[in-house]
């Protein structure tokens, strides 16, 4: 501290002393106070700076009553110098005179009415007269043989003991300047006399001969269980260990620190040491960081803190850090803050980087000097200040942190803050009771000295770790604190150092519960008089059953806060626990058992009943919709034939078709459902092949319209059991419906015994996405005539490694011979590079894939290349090899796509090439200047296919020649592509018919209206077989597939002249299904379809 003080002003090894008073003068000059004041005492007389130097020894060693009786013989002797007066009074208030104190700075104040520091001591004494009585409870007690005649400071817990900073009095460095404070004494005048001079002087040093002491940072182990916090503080033999030195530096001081105990992240203050007196000094402190060595405490990978906006010309340091390590605070001279120093903080954006700095505001910061701040659990800053009301020079301050706001500050007054400086603060992270301070207070072994902090009567609370079945710190863990009924009183979710703390009351009996999927740990707490309340208490989680998911409104609007009942099979209430901020909720179950879930918030309810046998998937999310049952619709579902319909499922859809409620039609065929009023819902009615959807809106003139019968009518439906691996069924799995084009229709859950039932998109391809938890399995049904409505159709759910298969297979040359150290790039169905390896000395490749996906793998070596493409579907063969056979290389060319209206390239357009003889295909995209590279071979065709949402799909013929350009040169072509206001789809068929499907009407109705309304603009159709039958019968069929949509075209009012057609049989597949053995029915179906193209009338 006492930096902030004085600066080193005289080169000391070309000083001569000639008397106890040039000794003394040098003795001050370097800090060397308690040596000043022993040399100028032995003087007979002393001049006047000298006694003002001895004047300022006293304040500067914290002597306040010795301080006070040189001032005062200053400030008579000098009645015009303000600073003595100034000092006289300081010394008086912290003498304890407050009234003579308060007397004397209005009469400062009288002659220096603007002097900041005079108005802010006699606010202070203000205060201190308020606190005479509100001291804090707490004992103070230096930690003993830690502290020595330099300065030590900056305590933190770290590693069952602490880390600090000191100052080195004997340096082993060389080279380093020392002060000669002996040479050329007139007063010795033999060598024995000198000498003896010599040791009397550096005996009396605090801080040795070096001109500045080194600051390195230190570990120290301490035995918690040896140190005795009762009213007074007791240190055991044995409970302070022996110092080891982590971090040190002959060319900088390392200061003030913080550390992450998690990562054992170290951010530090780092100054340079000054070898000689350099007056014109201006290198300022700067933030670094580096990782702590356990092992070998040391520091690694050191390196600069780069924070946005502050630059090296501005002093920053004294770091605290969050507990997720995601927030900085610090300390900086930044000429826009509100004073000398103020504090700032720094939050760390998604990639890592930190960002730019935020002044802490004047809520915080003052005209004077904020210094170390210290960031507690993420809800209290303590920082030292002395530009408030306080006790000393610096003191220490509290500022609660409330919704993401700092509180006014609150000092820590006595026995915490002296008439000192304080500062450095660090609290034990689990035991709230103890911590540690800095302080330069009067009868200190030396310069700042760390002492223990001992609050003595802290309120009862709770505190310790959620650790996992590992025993390390489990981060996002639900806590929970509940009354002795079970009910909640509050709730939090762990950060990364995995702490959990709550207050309690006295003598009353509390439950924990903390929880993560899978995971549990509970415990019982009694907070009577045996009740420890700075004893850690640890939750340990252990598998467990636990029952999961959001709670959310009619509206999709997730509910916080929500009240959540859990009921046994008694309909006993079990727990009482709430949702947190985004909707959650989680119990901890028992097994084989029937949950009755009740959520409620306000006037809305909802309840889910789950059974947790051995189907229940303990990771599955279970959601529940709750709303106002102030609405309700009922009526009887009846068959084709007019009768009522026994057990028909009839589902009540949200207005985003996700299924809330679900019931059976009863013995008359009788439904009722509940709803909230002025809201859109959709009720669907099934059995096997049949169905009814009635759409409903509950407002003003709904009520004496509840009644809504349903009628059953034929339609394809999907029905079966979500079941695991081992043929297990599985319960609330989650269903959704999806078009062919990716479009969500249907979101419903499986029932208590896996079965669900789902109308389909008639006459198109249905994919059905099953999942629970990390379970997931996928379907996909093709209901055209074909289809078989009454078929059951399972959908098997695994985890991601049951998903995974691989391909294997050898790199050959055009001869067959294998290729060893061929690179082998595998790339995903949208032309994204997802891995590359290398062929071994037998050409062999393998690599490890996803099922049901599609591939594109290209080997390579210099000058040649082999491409091919798989599906990974239901008749994928792992252990069929996929040879690759390289051939020449084709040469790179490159084209720009562009939007139409205003030229400017486009971005992520899936660009696809196939090669018309090979029928292969690679797919890439545009980066972000539209660009795209293709390799064509001389003399092979090509067809080049452009899309993306938003835009009109385009294909052109790409007929290459002898040479390949460097850029893709178009005859009549452009790789510009026209904005869309709708998305063009492809129509599909059904296996070897040319019919077109109700579903495929309502797609060319759409493109029938742009013609209509665009008589310039005509459509070129294509079409495309599967790659079952002989070449020549699939032109034929996709022939006449084209001439179907022409005649429908033509029959909405489309003229002749704006049609188009192309037929091109089984080719330009859209998946990898180019051989009949390869794919399912339903993967088949995707190649079977006519895609469209707007062009201009006259092409």
């Amino acid at each position: 501290m006492r930096k902030l003080i004085a600066t080193l002003l005289v080169c000391f090894s070309s000083i001569i002393f000639y008397s106890q008073v040039e000794i003394g003068n040098a003795l001050f000059d370097n800090f060397e106070y308690h040596g000043a004041i022993k040399y100028y005492s032995l003087a007979d007389s002393l001049d006047q700076q000298a006694k003002e130097k001895l004047a300022y020894s006293y304040l500067f060693v914290k002597d306040y009553r010795s301080a006070k009786e040189q001032f005062h013989k200053l400030s008579k002797e000098n009645p015009e110098n303000v600073e003595f007066a100034y000092y006289y009074a300081l010394c008086v208030k912290n003498c304890g005179d407050l009234e003579e104190a308060g007397d004397l700075f209005k009469s400062i104040a009288t002659a220096d009415s603007n002097n900041q520091l005079i108005q802010l001591q006699l606010q202070s004494l203000d205060s201190l007269f308020l606190w005479d009585t509100l001291e804090t409870e707490a004992v103070v007690k230096s930690l003993g043989s830690v502290n020595s005649t330099l300065a030590e400071y900056s305590p933190k817990f770290y590693n069952q003991g602490i880390l600090i900073c000191t100052e080195l009095k004997y340096d082993s460095i060389k080279k380093r300047k020392t002060i000669d404070f002996y040479s050329a004494y007139e007063g010795a005048k033999s060598k024995e006399e000198k000498e003896k001079l010599k040791e009397e002087i550096i005996e009396s040093l605090d801080y040795g001969l070096n001109i500045t002491p080194r600051t390195i940072l230190v570990y120290i182990p301490v035995k918690e269980d040896k140190l005795s916090l009762q009213k007074e503080i007791t240190i055991e033999q044995g409970a302070i260990g022996k110092p080891i030195i982590v971090a040190q530096s002959k060319n900088f001081n390392l200061g003030s620190f913080a550390v992450h105990p998690e990562t054992d992240q170290l951010y530090y203050t780092r100054t340079p040491v000054i070898n000689r007196w350099q007056p014109n000094y201006e290198k300022h402190s700067l933030l670094y960081t580096a990782t702590i060595d356990r092992s070998k405490h040391k520091l690694r990978k050191n390196k600069l803190l780069n924070i946005k906006r502050i630059s090296r010309n501005y002093g920053l340091g004294e770091p605290s850090i969050s507990s997720d390590g995601n927030t900085l605070y610090f300390v900086s001279d930044h000429p826009k803050g509100f004073g000398g120093t103020d504090l700032y903080k720094v939050q760390k954006n998604k990639k890592g980087k930190w960002g730019k700095p935020e002044n802490l505001g004047e809520t915080i910061n003052t005209s004077l000097d904020e210094l170390n701040p210290f960031i507690y659990d993420d809800n209290k800053l303590y920082f030292s200040s002395n530009g408030r009301n306080g006790i000393g020079g610096h003191d220490v301050f509290v500022s609660k942190i409330i919704d993401d706001t700092l509180q006014q500050p609150i000092n820590l007054k006595s026995p915490i803050n002296s008439e000192a400086d304080e500062f450095g603060i660090c609290i034990h992270p689990i035991n709230e009771s103890y911590g540690m301070i800095t302080s330069n207070r009067n009868n200190g072994a030396g310069d700042d000295d760390i002492y223990i902090v001992h609050f003595t009567n802290l309120p009862p609370y709770v505190k310790g770790f959620v650790l996992a079945e590992d025993g390390s710190k489990q981060d996002k863990a639900v806590v929970r604190l509940l009354d002795s009924q079970n009910k909640e009183i509050t709730q939090l979710k762990t950060a990364a150092n995995g702490i959990y703390r709550f207050d309690l009351d006295n003598n009353e009996r509390y439950e924990l519960k903390a929880s993560i999927v899978g995971y549990a740990a509970e415990k019982t707490i009694e907070t009577n008089e045996d009740w420890a309340g700075n004893e850690r208490q640890d939750l340990n989680l252990v598998p467990a059953i636990t029952i999961q998911g959001y709670v959310s409104d009619e509206d999709g609007q997730t509910v916080p806060s929500a009240k959540m009942e859990l009921f046994n099979n008694d309909d006993s209430l079990l727990i009482t626990i709430k949702t947190d901020t985004n909707g959650y909720y989680q119990f901890i179950a028992e097994k084989n058992k029937n949950h009755l879930i009740i959520g409620s918030k306000g006037n809305k309810t909802g309840n889910l009943s789950i059974l947790t046998n051995d189907n229940y998937a303990t990771d599955s999310i279970s959601n529940m919709i709750i709303f106002n049952p102030n609405a309700f619709v009922e009526g009887i579902v009846y068959s084709k034939d007019s009768l009522p319909v026994i057990g028909a499922i009839v589902r009540l859809f949200d207005s985003s078709n996700v299924e809330i409620a679900r019931t059976h039609s009863d013995e008359n065929g009788f439904y009722h459902f509940d709803m909230s009023s002025n809201k859109n819902y959709r009720i669907i009615a099934t059995t096997e092949g049949m169905i009814d959807d009635e759409s409903i809106f509950t407002g003003k003139d709904w009520e004496g319209n509840e009644k809504r019968d349903l009628y059953l009518y034929s339609h394809p439906t999907a029905q079966g059991k979500t079941i695991a691996n081992n043929a297990v069924f599985i319960s609330d799995a989650k269903i959704e419906l999806y078009s062919n084009e990716g479009t969500r229709l249907l979101t419903i859950f499986s029932n208590d015994t896996g079965y669900y039932q789902i109308a389909l998109l008639a006459d198109s391809l249905n994919r059905l996405n099953g999942s629970s938890g990390s379970l997931k399995g996928e379907i996909s049904l093709v209901a055209d005539s074909n289809y078989n409505t009454l078929s059951q159709n399972d959908i098997l759910l695994t985890n991601d490694k049951e998903l995974v298969t691989y391909v294997s297979g050898k790199v050959l040359d055009e001869s067959g011979n294998p290729v060893d150290s061929a690179e082998v790039k595998i790339y995903n169905g949208d032309g994204e590079l997802i891995g590359t390896t290398i062929s071994d000395s037998l050409g062999n490749y393998n690599y490890e894939l996803k099922k049901n996906q599609n591939y594109q793998l290209i080997a390579s070596t210099e000058g040649y290349e082999g491409l091919e493409n798989i599906y990974t579907g239901e008749k994928w063969n792992p252990d069929s090899p996929t040879d690759i056979i390289l051939l020449p290389s084709g040469f790179f060319s490159e084209g720009e796509v562009v939007d139409s209206t205003n030229d400017k390239p486009v971005e992520g357009v899936t660009v696809t090439l196939f090669n018309n003889e090979t029928e292969k295909k690679v797919i890439t995209t545009t980066d972000l200047k539209g660009i795209f590279k293709i390799k064509l071979s001389p003399n092979t065709n090509y067809t080049l296919k452009l899309s993306m949402d938003g835009y009109y799909p385009k294909t052109i013929e790409l007929p290459m020649g002898d040479k390949i350009p460097e850029k893709i040169i178009l005859d009549k072509e452009t790789l510009d592509i026209e904005p869309s206001p709708f998305v063009v789809k492809p129509i599909y068929f059904e296996y070897d018919k040319y019919l077109i499907t109700s579903a495929s009407k309502k797609e060319l109705d759409l493109l029938a209206q742009k013609l209509i309304n665009e008589k310039d603009t005509a459509i070129e159709i294509s079409s495309y077989a599967d790659c079952r039958g002989t070449s020549q019968y699939n032109i034929i069929l996709s022939k006449n597939r084209s001439l179907s949509i022409k005649k429908y075209l033509i029959a909405k009012g489309v003229a002749t002249n704006q049609i188009k057609t192309k037929s091109l049989g089984a080719t330009n597949f859209v998946n990898n299904c180019y051989q009949a053995d390869l794919c399912s029915e339903q993967e088949h179906s995707l190649n079977r379809r006519s895609e469209f193209q707007f062009i201009s009338i006259n092409k």
